[in-house]
């Protein structure tokens, strides 16, 4: 997802939960068309105005990523004395027009269309509807007269999400056969889907003659938070703080809906099959919606769930299972050892939660000790991603490799280091971060953020290098390349016991090699205290 996106949605959330008054659904469904009209197509001499004014939150979001209005500012949103009203006002800097009963817009547009035309300015004027406003007599009114009088400055963009305030527009006052009836109107008309920006730019740019262009934007009302997703409630209702924490997480571009992301991409050969053990709401939903036969949710029963994936994978099909890190480890430890490793069956064993993750859920949901667990198996492949690149270059190589393997997922969005290419192979260093040749700071998994700004606070001249694959049968690949340094710190979000740290030093044991080892890893006395993911990585973490 766009970056700018991305924060326009979640100021869309959090201010509305902070106000507690807003229209969520209408403000979601018209993120990328403002995005597009702000980015791509509006120019200096250009007019917009927001007809469907209950979307305000979505444009001054908008404009504060246009440094059109302030973050006090926008923050100042439902509040007392703000200027900032739950329907566009004129008062704000960037806003056109004031706005907020339903039909008055396009009539305002069409005026200043007429204008520009007679005076024969080079002004385009935009105006975004939704669809209720199609059940208004003055905008039908106001496409005859721009039809007339051949208004081709005007571009008029329809929010069709589909949903009213009451219910879905085809049961309120069906709208049908729209396309139709504004070519009836004598009108030029596209339809898109009004979450692709690369359409709507074109769609936007197209060339008008004579005649004013309507471009129906297929929307999803909600779009972005699946459980506010055409579900017509979310006109009014606002979100509470459970729902608020939910929506966050979801708009956030994290492994977990990468990882699904990418395995749809995979799934081509009808090999690929997902089990899960009840959990994964808001993430798997995309795979199961493209591959509903492929998936099976085998509730709460992690053991079965290990022997049913090893009886998929034994006929030659590739098999992911996916759960919370130590639901999907230790609870089926001896199923995975026998069913799956002792086999050498292609399953993958996706864990949620890597470290501390789970933050406030406590100790129960950290995985603080299934490295050790897992790299204890003869056959078993440790994949443990530090970026969406690693992730991505990851599944790309077990599918070409398909193996026991193990892969840890980070719950949490984190920054990202991206090298230009990426080679996988067990035991292979990735260079991160050119530096001193010779002492390097070597991570796996979600902490390459971490080992940044301790290079940056005490290692200043240290390399920085990635291991995102490893395992038992890696260790003689990973010895050749760590003679080659005079010194090596590993950084993990794991007990040292078992863990990454300990395993670069069993490489070398009963060697002359002569490297220093040292290791930064989160300290075991985590267990006694409960907080979130960022304090208990501060206090017990790797420094």
């Amino acid at each position: 997802m766009n970056k700018t996106i991305k924060n326009i949605r979640t100021n869309i959330l959090k201010l509305t939960y902070k106000a507690q008054s807003s229209h969520i659904g209408s403000c979601l469904s018209i993120v990328e068309i403002l995005f597009t009209l702000y980015n791509k197509i509006l120019k200096k001499k250009d007019r917009f105005i927001l007809s469907k004014g209950h979307a305000a939150l979505a444009l001054y979001s908008t404009l504060y990523e246009k440094k059109l209005i302030s973050l006090k500012t926008l923050n100042t949103f439902g509040s007392n004395k703000t200027i900032l009203m739950n329907h566009v006002s004129h008062k704000v800097n960037g806003v056109e027009f004031s706005t907020g009963s339903l039909g008055h817009g396009l009539p305002i547009a069409v005026g200043k269309a007429l204008k520009f035309k007679i005076n024969k300015e080079n002004n385009k004027v935009f105006v975004l509807l939704s669809d209720g406003e199609m059940n208004e007599g003055t905008t039908w009114e106001s496409l005859l007269f721009a039809s007339h009088h051949k208004l081709d400055n005007l571009r008029v963009i329809i929010d069709y999400n589909k949903i009213q305030s009451m219910d879905f527009v085809k049961k309120v006052i069906n709208i049908e056969p729209l396309k139709s009836k504004l070519l009836a109107f004598g009108c030029n008309v596209n339809e898109v889907n009004g979450h692709n920006i690369k359409s709507l730019t074109s769609t936007l740019n197209k060339k008008n003659k004579n005649k004013p262009r309507i471009i129906i934007a297929h929307t999803i009302k909600g779009k972005g938070i699946s459980f506010m997703e055409n579900d017509n409630l979310w006109h009014y209702k606002n979100p509470t703080l459970d729902q608020l924490k939910l929506g966050l997480d979801e708009i956030k571009k994290n492994m977990r809906k990468l990882f699904i992301k990418e395995l749809i991409k995979l799934n081509n050969n009808k090999k690929i099959y997902l089990i899960i053990n009840d959990l994964g709401f808001s993430v798997i939903e995309p795979f199961k919606d493209k591959f509903p036969n492929r998936i099976f949710n085998a509730g709460v029963s992690e053991q079965n769930m290990m022997g049913m994936a090893a009886g998929i994978a034994s006929e030659k099909c590739n098999v992911f299972v996916y759960s919370i890190a130590n639901f999907s480890t230790f609870r089926c430890a001896e199923q995975i050892r026998n069913d799956i490793d002792y086999h050498n069956l292609p399953v993958t064993i996706v864990s949620v939660g890597s470290g501390v993750g789970y933050g406030n859920l406590g100790y129960t949901h950290h995985a603080l000790q299934d490295y050790s667990l897992m790299r204890s198996f003869p056959n078993m492949l440790i994949l443990s991603p530090g970026n969406n690149n690693e992730l991505t270059s990851i599944l790309k190589y077990i599918k070409k490799n398909p193996q026991p393997s193990y892969l840890r997922l980070d719950k949490n969005e984190h920054k990202a280091i991206k090298p230009k290419k990426i080679i996988l192979k067990a035991g292979k260093f990735i260079k991160l971060i050119n530096g001193n040749p010779e002492k390097i700071i070597l991570t796996t998994g979600s902490v390459q953020d971490i080992a940044r700004n301790i290079i940056l606070k005490k290692y200043k001249n240290y390399s920085l290098y990635s291991m995102p694959l490893w395992g038992m049968k890696a260790k003689n690949f990973a010895k050749q390349t760590i003679k080659k340094f005079k010194e090596i710190i590993t950084i993990e979000d794991h007990f040292y016991d078992g863990g990454f740290g300990s395993w670069i030093k069993e490489c070398i044991n009963d060697t002359d090699i002569k490297t220093t080892i040292k290791s930064k890893y989160i300290n075991s006395n985590v267990i006694n205290e409960v907080g979130s993911n960022e304090y208990l990585l501060k206090k017990f973490g790797p420094r």
